[in-house]
């Protein structure tokens, strides 16, 4: 097995740039202001459940790496292993799996918030309403909802070009020569992969939106600590988002990393080649896809390493 065969395999040529990148962000000033927390008393600490909050975000970022690349990892394994399954074969939560691992860990991080959390020492005197942009970043969330918007417009337009195979699920990409020859391109991001990937980006939105209306509407424990657990809120707030954030742009950047295959694809006759009709914009979304997989792999990576609540003076 060549090495060059390794680097496809596991698309080390998206994560190792990532992985350094978001390793240096981590001691980047502009980074470590949002992220950091000051320190606090022991027992504010065991009172507030920010640091279990925060921990659960920072393992479920790395899990979702993990699961991100675990097609590549199944292709490697011994067929005994995996039960002889074959990770080409259809599966619908192909654009899906990151989605739904982000919609359950943003839920757990709401509950969490909710349930753990104890009862004020003192009354805190209102300041004013708090809701969801309390502590999230106006522009973080105008990235999620870019997002969002990005990759349900993406799946629409990849369904309506889709065919059906011969199972009538549309996973494949005809290219059309007008007469007798025609050809599949393989799989593609049809209707059959994609309507389970925007069900799943709404639920990661709909998540995330829920996280951070519990991050913000949970009462202060006393007024001694009202700065401390702002802070904290605003940093849990900016790795809510940018662990959503990081998944969206990641599964965007993987299917139009997969639009891109196909459109590259040709058909050969006697005499005769033709292309598809998304020829021209294959460097485009080949590249592309690329570029988004990274940032959303930078994104993930950099919420798994910045785990950091404040801790007890001594």
């Amino acid at each position: 097995m060549s090495p060059l065969f390794l680097i496809l395999m596991f698309d080390l040529v998206t994560f190792v740039p990532a992985a350094v990148l978001a390793l240096g962000l981590c001691f980047a000033p502009w980074v470590r202001s949002r992220v950091r927390v000051p320190a606090a008393s022991p027992g504010l600490l065991r009172s507030r459940p920010d640091a279990l909050a925060s921990l659960t975000l920072g393992v479920a970022a790395l899990l979702a790496v993990l699961v991100a690349f675990a097609p590549f990892v199944e292709g490697m394994l011994p067929g005994w292993l995996t039960l002889n399954s074959d990770p080409f074969d259809f599966r619908w939560h192909d654009f899906s799996r990151e989605l739904i691992v982000g919609s359950l860990t943003l839920i757990v991080v709401a509950l969490i918030l909710t349930l753990f959390r104890s009862t004020p020492r003192a009354a805190v005197p209102p300041s004013g309403p708090r809701g969801l942009r309390t502590y999230a970043p106006g522009r973080g969330l105008a990235t999620l909802a870019a997002a969002l918007a990005a990759l349900l417009l993406l799946t629409v337009f990849a369904g309506s070009i889709s065919s059906a195979d011969e199972d009538g699920r549309h996973t494949l990409f005809v290219i059309e020569t007008g007469g007798q020859f025609s050809a599949a391109s393989g799989r593609f991001y049809g209707w059959a992969y994609g309507v389970p990937a925007a069900i799943a980006a709404v639920a990661l939105v709909a998540a995330t939106v829920f996280a951070l209306h519990a991050n913000a509407t949970r009462t202060f424990l006393e007024p001694q600590s009202v700065e401390w657990e702002s802070r904290a809120r605003r940093a849990l707030a900016t790795r809510i988002l940018w662990f959503s954030i990081g998944i969206l742009v990641f599964v965007l950047g993987s299917c139009a990393l997969r639009m891109g295959g196909a459109a590259g694809a040709q058909l050969t006759a006697p005499d005769y080649s033709w292309g598809t009709s998304m020829a021209a914009f294959e460097p485009v979304l080949t590249w592309g896809g690329r570029l988004l997989r990274g940032v959303g792999l930078t994104l993930l990576l950099l919420v798994g390493f910045t785990h950091r609540t404040g801790r007890g003076r001594r």
